[in-house]
């Protein structure tokens, strides 16, 4: 199971940059470049975060923090929608993260009645998966708010991508590379 997110910051020019990255609990990466913590968006070039072993099957949440909408489409294989939840949050300051809203120093989850003094991202209620997306899919669409969850296979070894298919936004650091490792790789 990996948490994954799709952020939305500005550069230092002011325009949006659409960004993917990981969003596992934990501390925030101490930059776009440098995947040393465990929540947070990346750049292209930064190093690799998504390693599935081959002939493995993952369960992949994507997480859409951003105000936009996202046709994520994952290369090299297909995958099945799980289920698709509502997500709550705070930004106050734009900055495209979730906030550390209870002041632990972490990113933290939790799911029922929001409670941002316990946690800082909630995951609530089901949303129905609509009848296009259920069979095997290679693009899926991420709502504002939402997180999505894919079982996938890693049946070829090589290195792929996945990316949001908005050709302004795959343009514009919206894609990661993964990497199908063999056995016994480090992952």
């Amino acid at each position: 199971m990996r948490k994954l997110g799709l952020f939305e910051g500005v550069d230092e020019f002011g325009r949006i940059e659409p960004m993917l990255g990981t969003a596992e609990a934990g501390t925030v990466h101490s930059d776009t470049m440098t995947p040393d913590g465990a929540f947070g968006p990346l750049m292209w070039d930064a190093p690799v975060t998504e390693k599935p072993v081959l002939g493995s099957i993952e369960q992949w949440e994507l997480f859409n923090f951003t105000e936009d909408a996202h046709p994520v489409h994952l290369h090299q294989t297909q995958f099945q929608v799980v289920e698709k939840r509502l997500i709550d949050f705070k930004d106050a300051d734009e900055n495209g993260i979730p906030d550390d809203t209870n002041g632990d120093g972490v990113i933290t989850y939790g799911t029922g009645a929001t409670d941002f003094s316990r946690n800082d991202i909630w995951i609530g209620d089901r949303v129905p998966i609509a009848p296009e997306q259920s069979g095997r899919q290679d693009t899926v669409y991420v709502a504002p708010g939402e997180m999505l969850s894919v079982a996938a296979e890693f049946d070829l070894p090589g290195e792929f991508v996945w990316h949001c298919h908005i050709l302004s936004h795959e343009d514009h650091e919206m894609m990661r590379p993964y990497q199908v490792v063999e056995s016994g790789f480090i992952v």
